[in-house]
């Protein structure tokens, strides 16, 4: 695996006493389903579905606080909050920030695996 990466997957592998070779197939279904959701989401916010938007925002904060991917895991937390308390407005302007460190987070974690 490459050295550098602000995730601690080799810290994430030693706390669950798993191989290498075992967390590197987590975190490839990591991917995937990160890659899933913002496209769902995405598709959620282009058929104004708030209901789904806060249900896929709300699974993408469980699934990157559990992998230790805390930059991912704080945006989507403070859009959870922001739609918890009726602010739309201001969830969705987050949301290109949101798209763009999930982009960099799936590219960091991939570089990570090879």
């Amino acid at each position: 695996m490459a050295s550098t990466c602000k995730y601690d997957i080799d810290g994430f592998s030693k706390e669950l006493g798993l191989s290498l070779t075992e967390v590197t197939e987590l975190y490839c279904e990591l991917i995937t389903e990160l890659h899933s959701e913002t496209l769902k989401l995405k598709t959620s916010i282009a058929d104004h579905d708030i209901e789904s938007q806060k249900r896929i925002i709300h699974n993408i904060k469980g699934i990157t606080g559990n992998y230790r991917i805390f930059d991912v895991y704080e945006l989507s937390s403070k859009i959870n909050d922001l739609f918890k308390s009726a602010n739309w407005d201001q969830a969705a302007l987050l949301l290109p920030h949101f798209f763009y460190i999930c982009e960099i987070a799936i590219s960091e974690i991939k570089t990570k695996l090879s």
